[in-house]
């Protein structure tokens, strides 16, 4: 079935894979919910829901990357796994720490999501949300560098709203995504 799946040129492009950017909607949704809505989390709850978002959205944007063949993303995904597991794996870190991962992550997640969105307007005319997503990214990087902060409280606000935006923009993609497949329209030939 892989092997076929492979095979099928229009297969192996993210328009096809919908329920990838649905999942990472979810994700980030439920990172967004959680850092917002409990405020005075410790630091230790943050850096495990934000190593639990980077292990999953990692986990799918490498596996989706060798899918579709775009190295960027298969480079994003593995980072973002090793983010994860380093965040899973040292929940005491301190708050500063936790904002300088989050912030790196965002603007490799922007680069690379700038560079897919670039691709992906080539099959789906006018498509703007992955663009915007990463220009999230990028500016939630840009920001937790210039305004770092060691108050808890705020780094888990900045993260949260980090985080609904994004999964608004994702979601967004998402529905263009199922619309343009549900559609039937083919790819463009190269």
């Amino acid at each position: 079935m892989f092997e076929q799946l492979q095979e099928k040129p229009h297969n192996r492009t993210l328009k096809h894979r919908w329920w990838f950017s649905s999942s990472r909607a979810v994700f980030a949704l439920l990172l967004a919910g959680a850092t917002i809505l409990v405020p005075g989390a410790p630091v230790a709850t943050i850096v495990i829901l934000l190593g639990a978002y980077a292990l999953v959205d990692g986990a799918w944007t490498l596996c989706v990357g060798t899918l579709i063949r775009w190295p960027l993303w298969v480079l994003a995904g593995a980072i973002g796994v090793v983010a994860g597991g380093v965040a899973l794996q040292h929940p005491d870190a301190k708050t500063a720490t936790v904002l300088s991962v989050a912030a790196a992550w965002a603007l490799l997640r922007g680069v690379t999501d700038a560079a897919g969105s670039m691709a992906l307007r080539r099959e789906i005319p006018d498509e703007w949300s992955l663009l915007a997503a990463a220009v999230v990214s990028i500016l939630f990087g840009v920001l937790a560098i210039v305004f770092p902060t060691t108050d808890a409280i705020v780094v888990a606000k900045m993260i949260g709203i980090y985080a609904l935006i994004e999964a608004v923009m994702v979601l967004q993609l998402t529905i263009r995504l199922f619309r343009f497949e549900c559609a039937g329209r083919q790819p463009k030939q190269a």
